[in-house]
């Protein structure tokens, strides 16, 4: 049980999401999210550090901006039959680029995505904790 992980999922670099967003709209909103990735857990009780490190393929669908919130709709493919799984369980697969001063990176599972030329990123499976920190690799 690690329960000072806020968040699970798949991260992407966030230099790549950066110079991707900017060839899709160079203006982007008050906060650049400095962790960029797609959620499949929100606060989890209990988290299986064997799976951190594991590759997601991303493919970019989809790219929103409503004022509020900035992001790519995804498709995720993983390798890992658990992963794979859970993967199916994500209503919205999406990724946050941008939100505004008041914005919640929760809401961008709303926007309406206009349809992109689909591009390939890669992810990998970990955790979030504070400060701000991204682990990928088990802590134990």
């Amino acid at each position: 049980m690690n329960q000072d992980y806020i968040y699970i999922g798949c991260f992407v670099d966030p230099a790549l999401l950066r110079a991707a967003a900017d060839q899709v709209s160079g203006a982007h909103l008050a906060r650049i999210i400095e962790a960029p990735h797609v959620t499949f857990q929100y606060k989890p009780a209990a988290v299986d550090e064997s799976l951190f490190g594991e590759e997601i393929d991303i493919t970019v669908l989809g790219y929103g901006n409503d004022g509020a919130n900035e992001g790519f709709l995804v498709c995720l493919e993983a390798r890992h039959p658990a992963l794979a799984a859970w993967i199916e369980t994500i209503e919205v697969p999406h990724i946050t680029i941008s939100v505004s001063k008041t914005g919640k990176p929760v809401d961008t599972r709303y926007l309406t995505f206009r349809p992109l030329p689909a591009f390939h990123l890669t992810g990998t499976f970990g955790g979030y904790v504070q400060p701000g920190q991204v682990v990928t690799t088990p802590r134990s």
